[in-house]
């Protein structure tokens, strides 16, 4: 770039030095946290994520971000920490850490709602208290442990990790929604801290040893090689006991036989110049993803991409191997050999066209659950019980179809059912219900039980003022187009079928009349910010609940989202950034956000 530079302006053009770049980048990170003190400090309801991430260096990095939801319905995800994190990577010292930067952010304790993490056992550990709101399990990343596990995209099937019981009927309705157990809060205060204060000072490793939390990133064409930990590595839990389906386990085995065997023949293709030409020069018009990949334990939905693009590249796949000796002048007779090997039988390929349609609702399904900008608790709903829907139906599928779906039908019930809290569960459940998108897909059990929840949350915050920013009647834009047609294609995939519900008001309204309101004022309701704008004055009491429930995101795509971000940061080509310039270009880079709430909260433009 320097030689450009002094080419393009004939020696003219100096450019800043290093020291000036981050003299400025510094002024510029301290601005930012600022303006972040200012506006967090004025914000009621705090929902955050949390994850951390691991570079090429071995270098650990933690992330924080804060998700608040304005007065015109549109969640706003913020940057509040990005750094090294050094030590061990202990509860206790995850825990310091972000009660560090929801200090020097401005925001208090009892602002926050929630904190969604994955299932790590230092997370667990760290969230132990509750002092951060209600702990979340990430659902994209049970969802890619699902799939990991229950189909073997990767590890041999230990017998005892893999029960089948004759229990063919999943219940994710256990919760006693009538007990007086009541969703309330628990929170600390503590000091503020500097800061440049280190994170070893921040965090005193005091408490035993504990696993490290990993980060899996969604990504479809970016396949990175930074060796970060997969979501396996990182979970901690494992289902015990049960009766081992032997048919299923060698299934199971013979899943990872062919998928690993379907890796081999990528990587050589790949590798080699003569065969990656043959399959570009002779792949099918219109394929709709491209040359084919490999897939990577820590990247989510990996795997039904390389299959589905493998598949699509089936006819040229099999003449490369049919006839290795079409390559002679390029290959040796050794690789030639290794070439036919790898060939497909008929019941191979019909076995790779079963897993790659078994982990389509899964790839889609945690597309829909990535969103940043719209509610995501409430798809976590519809997604679940569609996925449900999907693996417990009795249809005309073969056989093995079945037998794997079995599988993954035991890893859905751990993780979707065992492994999430019963305050997760509700608060999803309510969730759906305030969602006027969703709560026409709600069965009717489930509707009865999120009023049960809602009517309590409603009384315990009857008298707690809404969050203070005025009311934006206009200036409205939403990106819930995609989130429709996302659904739409789910249901489809799934065999679910989707349905709706009839409006007229006046005057102040009580609880049980603003629900039965609500109820009746959805018929036509499309989007989920109009019609929350449209209704919020004549249902405040609703309203700041949506707010606050609503603002918990289902998932930590944020965080995964930064790291993917300063992954690229630290590729090999810029090695030489510190940590210090890596905190101060990822906060930089979300700025923007900042500003957008900044400008939500300015009464001049509202």
């Amino acid at each position: 770039m320097q030689h450009f530079l002094e080419v393009a302006f004939d020696g003219s053009y100096r450019g800043p030095c290093t020291k000036t770049v981050r003299s400025t980048m510094k002024q510029m990170y301290l601005t930012y946290r600022e303006d972040l003190r200012k506006v967090m400090s004025k914000i009621n309801h705090v929902a955050l994520t949390a994850d951390m991430w691991s570079n090429s260096r071995r270098q650990s990095f933690i992330c924080v971000t804060a998700h608040i939801m304005t007065n015109t319905y549109e969640n706003i995800p913020v940057l509040i920490g990005f750094r090294r994190f050094k030590g061990r990577h202990t509860g206790e010292s995850i825990r310091n850490y972000i009660d560090y930067e929801l200090k020097r952010s401005g925001i208090e304790s009892h602002r926050i709602i929630s904190i969604t993490t994955d299932g790590a056992s230092n997370f667990e550990s760290a969230m132990g208290t509750f002092q951060f709101g209600y702990h979340f399990k990430c659902a994209s990343h049970n969802l890619n442990l699902v799939v990991s596990k229950g189909v073997c995209l990767w590890k041999r099937p230990n017998p005892n990790t893999f029960p089948f019981t004759n229990d063919e009927n999943f219940n994710d309705n256990d919760v006693q929604f009538d007990s007086e157990e009541e969703i309330s809060d628990t929170y600390s205060d503590s000091e503020e801290e500097q800061d440049d204060v280190s994170n070893d000072q921040v965090t005193p490793s005091t408490s035993p040893s504990e696993n490290s939390s990993s980060t899996t990133i969604i990504s479809e064409d970016e396949f990175s090689s930074d060796e970060e930990l997969d979501d396996e590595e990182c979970d901690t839990g494992d289902i015990e006991g049960g009766v081992l389906d032997e048919k299923v386990f060698h299934i199971l085995l013979n899943n990872l036989q062919v998928l690993q065997k379907t890796r081999k023949l990528i990587a050589f293709i790949r590798n080699h110049q003569v065969t990656r030409d043959y399959v570009n020069q002779r792949k099918p018009g219109q394929v709709p993803y491209g040359n084919i990949i490999l897939d990577m334990k820590i990247r989510w939905n990996s795997t039904q991409i390389m299959l589905e693009r493998f598949l699509n590249h089936r006819n040229v796949i099999q003449a490369i191997v049919a006839s290795p000796d079409r390559f002679k002048n390029s290959l040796t007779k050794k690789c030639q050999t290794k070439l036919k090997k790898l060939s497909f039988t008929h019941d191979e390929w019909d076995l790779l066209q079963i897993i790659s349609s078994v982990l389509g609702p899964f790839h889609l399904a945690t597309e829909m659950l990535s969103g940043q900008t719209y509610p995501t608790l409430s798809t976590a709903y519809y997604t679940i019980k569609g996925l449900q829907t999907f693996l417990w139906k009795e249809d005309d599928e073969l056989e093995l179809a079945r037998d794997i779906k079995r599988s993954l039908q035991a890893q859905f019930k751990y993780y979707f059912n065992v492994n999430r809290s019963i305050e997760q569960k509700q608060l999803t459940l309510a969730a759906a219900f305030l969602d006027p998108t969703m709560y026409k897909e709600m069965s009717e059990n489930d509707i009865i039980d999120a009023k049960k929840i809602i009517m309590k949350l409603m009384r315990e915050k009857a008298n707690i003022v809404s969050m203070s920013m005025p009311v934006q009647q206009s200036k409205t834009t939403t990106n819930q187009t995609s989130k429709e047609g996302a659904k739409e294609k789910f249901a489809k995939l799934c065999g679910i079928s989707t349905t709706t519900t009839s409006s007229t008001y006046d005057r102040r309204l009580s609880l049980n009349e603003e629900l039965c309101h609500y109820v009746q004022a959805i018929a036509d309701a499309k989007q989920f910010n109009t019609f929350w704008i449209e209704n919020d004055f004549k249902l405040p009491n609703l309203a700041n609940i949506v707010r606050q429930i609503c603002a918990i995101p289902a998932t930590s795509i944020s965080s995964e989202t930064a790291f993917s971000l300063s992954g690229y940061l630290c590729r090999k080509q810029r090695t030489s950034l510190g940590s210090k310039s890596i905190r101060h270009s990822m906060i930089l880079k979300y700025r923007p956000w900042l500003d957008k709430l900044i400008q939500h909260m300015d009464p001049k433009n509202n």
